[in-house]
């Protein structure tokens, strides 16, 4: 019995294991839960593992007991025929514009083209920028079409494009799917890949997204506030969801990129807007520093890697001096020595000893 027992155990064990690592690490449990409890305690929106293993190949009971699974792969090879690639980027751009508007149902290439000379001359004209903003003025982020409102759909889901720009403020952005009492837009941080804990002790996605947002598992809590603490040091409830004209960010010196004709854009601007506020080079957002700046002399409180390498000009060659260590890393020829550990070496001794 003891035996047959301890088989069991394992084989529920190792089936929970896929089943994680197939849906991947954001996976949580349910409050008050543990991984290894019974059916009704599996992570949110998991399978069954029942159903996990009429996916996986057969194995035996004793590989099963073993934790010896066989996991499918992640990706599947695409084989597209020819011309398949140009009908593949013609669908992207279709989506791009599209967005949500065609309810599910493509457009007809008449409906398609009707829709572009209704929509985009006033997606350019009154577009929108949107971003999650820190007392410092700094835009901490900046949301595009897929990041997630408050009440769980994403921004390409609520309404985007007016034909003329609201004159209140704040300018509120209702969610258009179907059900939802979300009546503006409303970022919420994440915690790694989960959403950020309410002073109750239950998550976001645990609140109506109802104006004043009251907690669906307690009673005791007065409405979503979290205490959660941004990258830039500042707290969640500290920070707006700013919603925003062209004009008005330039006003304020912020990135407002080029005119694009795409649906939901929000604050993207270039690649540069991915990254959090304080990633961006500056205390604004607005991106890469000025070249005065990065002109401008090194000084005694740079870094000392701008020390030793300081050119000589803005307009000169960057030329390496005798004190330089790199000079010992090259071979005549100029390509790196085999000896990489003693490159290392010198590198490290250089560096302890201007710091």
């Amino acid at each position: 019995m003891g035996c047959a027992w301890r088989r069991k155990v394992s084989c529920a064990r190792s089936c929970r294991q896929v089943e994680a690592h197939a849906h991947g690490p954001s996976l949580r449990l349910r409050s008050g839960q543990s991984g290894l409890g019974r059916e009704g305690a599996r992570p949110v929106g998991a399978e069954p593992a029942r159903l996990l293993r009429g996916r996986l190949p057969s194995c035996s009971g004793s590989e099963r007991a073993a934790g010896r699974l066989s996991i499918p792969p992640a990706m599947e090879r695409l084989t597209l025929p020819s011309g398949g690639k140009a009908v593949v980027d013609e669908y992207l751009e279709y989506r791009r514009i599209v967005g949500e508007d065609d309810g599910g149902k493509h457009f007809t290439p008449e409906e398609y083209e009707e829709y572009k000379k209704k929509v985009l001359p006033m997606r350019l004209q009154n577009r929108l920028f949107v971003s999650w903003r820190s007392p410092t003025g700094m835009d901490c982020k900046l949301v595009g079409p897929e990041t997630l409102c408050f009440c769980t759909h994403r921004y390409k889901q609520h309404k985007t494009d007016f034909e003329t720009i609201p004159q209140q403020r704040p300018i509120s952005l209702p969610c258009r799917a179907t059900g939802c009492q979300c009546r503006a837009y409303l970022y919420v941080p994440l915690n790694g890949a989960q959403p950020i804990r309410c002073r109750c002790k239950h998550f976001a996605d645990q609140h109506r997204a109802a104006p004043g947002f009251m907690c669906n598992a307690c009673s005791k809590c007065s409405g979503f506030h979290s205490c959660f603490t941004c990258a830039c040091g500042q707290p969640a409830y500290a920070h707006d969801t700013v919603v925003e004209t062209k004009q008005e960010r330039l006003a304020q010196g912020k990135p407002v990129g080029q005119d694009v004709p795409y649906a939901a854009m929000g604050g993207l601007t270039g690649f540069s807007s991915l990254a959090e506020g304080y990633m961006r080079l500056d205390d604004s957002g607005i991106g890469a520093p000025s070249m005065e700046f990065l002109d401008s002399p090194v000084s005694a409180m740079d870094h000392p890697f701008l020390k030793a390498f300081q050119a000589s000009s803005s307009s000169s060659p960057e030329t390496l001096t005798d004190e330089s260590p790199l000079v010992d890393c090259l071979d005549p020829s100029g390509s790196p020595n085999q000896d990489v550990i003693q490159c290392r070496y010198k590198w490290s001794s250089f560096f302890l000893k201007e710091t």
